[in-house]
């Protein structure tokens, strides 16, 4: 279905509110960690009873805000009979930064974003330790905290550094190439243990860019959304089912695309 401007605004008006509950309910969560259930789900990949619940929470609202609405989250999988192409879809990961919230480190972050016929109309990241929100509407602009944003102006990696998060589903061959072009060009890498907040870094012009060799939807399309409303280019998420399957991601100002994709061997992804 088409979708008016008033049923995005709304759309776009709840994801903050939620975010900002859910990030509430999770940093009250954050300072009880010691006491929380966690299991692991693979090599550094970590899960604990705050992703659940605050996954259940944003489920519900916007559940009871948007029935006919589907639903994709990290932790509770795909709305059943998602019918996607005709209702809309939320793309939700609770806590992106499992691993550094568990260890105490306050770069974690809620994700939230709205996709309509694999397009993302919006997305909300906040970091609950910081009180941070991120969002971004389509046509409307990127923000935090009410501020608009603007991507980098580098035009070249020695003007600042890249994202670069790793997860072992990857190999390390699929990162290390990168990042010894990057360093051999005079850049410099970065990892806060949130690819969510490394996209909204990017979108606020405190990195230049972020290379993922794979990344899944609930954990960048919030920030896809932030990049591109803030004047940047991300490469096609959504190509190859990218929605369900995951992709490769190279998200930039425009002054260094070009060398990012060079850098990882992505030069299609230009296309």
């Amino acid at each position: 279905m088409d979708m008016s401007n008033d049923q995005i605004a709304c759309r776009y008006e709840a994801a903050q509110k939620i975010a900002t509950e859910a990030g509430d309910l999770a940093l009250e969560l954050f300072g009880k960690r010691a006491d929380l259930t966690t299991t692991v789900k693979g090599v550094q990949d970590f899960v604990s009873e705050a992703d659940a619940r605050v996954e259940q929470l944003i489920r519900n609202r916007l559940a009871s805000q948007f029935p006919d609405d589907d639903f994709l989250g990290e932790e509770s999988g795909l709305t059943e009979g998602s019918q996607e192409s005709v209702s809309g879809l939320w793309v939700v990961d609770p806590i992106d930064g499992t691993a550094a919230f568990l260890s105490g480190i306050p770069t974690w972050t809620v994700s939230i974003a709205y996709v309509l016929h694999d397009d993302v109309i919006l997305g909300v990241v906040v970091q609950p330790c910081t009180g941070d929100i991120y969002a971004a509407s389509r046509g409307a602009g990127s923000w935090l905290n009410g501020t608009r944003l603007s991507v980098s102006r580098a035009t070249t990696v020695t003007e600042g550094s890249v994202g670069m998060p790793f997860a072992h589903r990857c190999k390390p061959i699929d990162i290390i190439p990168f990042a010894s072009n990057l360093l051999e060009a005079g850049g410099l890498y970065f990892q806060n243990g949130s690819a969510a907040l490394m996209l909204a870094y990017v979108a606020a012009d405190r990195l230049i860019g972020a290379f993922m060799p794979h990344i899944n939807s609930w954990d960048c399309l919030g920030g896809i959304a932030l990049v591109r409303e803030a004047g940047g280019w991300t490469s096609d998420f959504m190509a190859n089912n990218g929605l369900y399957k995951g992709n490769p991601l190279v998200a930039a100002g425009p002054g260094v695309r070009l060398d990012l994709c060079r850098f990882a061997g992505l030069e299609s992804l230009l296309k």
